[in-house]
């Protein structure tokens, strides 16, 4: 097997107003040359007949691959001890050479958060959302 190597470009903007609202944008992306992934294996067997997951795996390289994604943040600070914050990545990926899925990059993901600052410390409440990912694309 040979190592991967990534050549990333990557944009970020980011604009603070009036010291209450800081906004924020990202995007990127990823050239993976030699791209290492899981795959079934060219072995003769199989594992656990009787289980759910009988074909054996391994890591290999399996040509060039991309990723690419942007991401989108704001951090409101609504009185001087209450902050609200949010955020949302979304993630794609492919294989160029291939059609396998992308085992090793997350869905789409954000988060909500609601901070208050108290002089014994910070409470926080968050909410984190996940996009589904099929189980075709996981194996």
């Amino acid at each position: 097997m040979e190592p991967e190597y990534a050549k990333t470009i990557e944009l970020n903007v980011t604009k603070n107003l009036n010291n209450r609202l800081l906004l924020n944008a990202n995007t990127y992306y990823t050239l993976i040359e030699d791209a290492i992934m899981r795959v079934n294996t060219s072995l003769d067997f199989q594992i656990n007949q009787d289980e759910f997951f009988t074909e054996a795996k391994t890591n290999e390289n399996t040509g060039n691959a991309e990723i690419y994604g942007t991401t989108a943040s704001a951090s409101l600070r609504i009185a001087s001890n209450y902050t609200l914050e949010t955020d949302y990545t979304i993630i794609k990926g492919r294989n160029i050479d291939n059609d396998l899925p992308f085992t090793h990059i997350p869905p789409s993901f954000g988060k909500q958060l609601f901070m208050l600052t108290l002089t014994l410390g910070e409470l926080l409440f968050s909410l984190c959302i996940m996009e589904e990912r099929p189980l075709k694309n996981m194996m």
